[in-house]
């Protein structure tokens, strides 16, 4: 796997690496994930903190839709964006 250069965490600003479901548990991403569409992918970033969503080939790389899957504290900020909208 090597990170791809133009992507950085939003978060950590961290480079991203693709990863595929086969990887899935290797990096703690539940499989509770797969029912919100078609998720064959995603994108960790390097210090396996933080995962981005790839749905039918459109990545979701925004802060507020990341899943936290490493340990420790979340740096996430702001958490109610979905409870506003």
């Amino acid at each position: 796997m090597e990170f791809l250069l133009n992507l950085r965490c939003p978060i950590t600003k961290n480079g991203l690496k693709r990863v595929g479901k086969e990887e899935f548990n290797k990096f703690n991403i539940p499989d509770s994930y797969e029912k919100f569409g078609n998720l064959t992918k995603g994108l960790i970033e390097k210090s396996h903190q933080y995962f981005y969503p790839i749905f039918d080939d459109i990545i979701v790389l925004h802060e507020k839709y990341a899943l936290f899957v490493g340990e420790g504290q979340d740096k996430r900020t702001d958490l109610s964006f979905d409870k506003r909208r």
